[in-house]
């Protein structure tokens, strides 16, 4: 068993859940990632993927919709210390 902080990323890329989804998609381009945290009030909220983006883009109102309609509210916290078996 290792530990969780032997694989987590440090530093993750946040956004708001106001945020529009072409500024994530922007986010994501910039950073080199392919999902971010989403947050209220600096606590974890959501997780947005590209494939999230991609959905939104065709569903929604082509950047305009924010975040918040699209992300994924079925992710977990753990702790750096929390053990993790493959």
């Amino acid at each position: 068993m290792i530990k969780a902080r032997a694989i987590m990323t440090e530093n993750v890329a946040k956004i708001s859940e106001d945020t529009a989804l072409e500024e994530a998609a922007k986010i994501m381009l910039g950073k080199h990632v392919r999902s971010l945290l989403v947050t209220r009030q600096k606590a974890p909220l959501a997780i947005v993927t590209e494939n999230d983006l991609i959905k939104g883009f065709i569903n929604k109102n082509r950047g305009k919709a924010a975040v918040k309609n699209i992300m994924d509210k079925n992710f977990i916290v753990v702790s750096p210390e929390a053990r993790y078996s493959s």
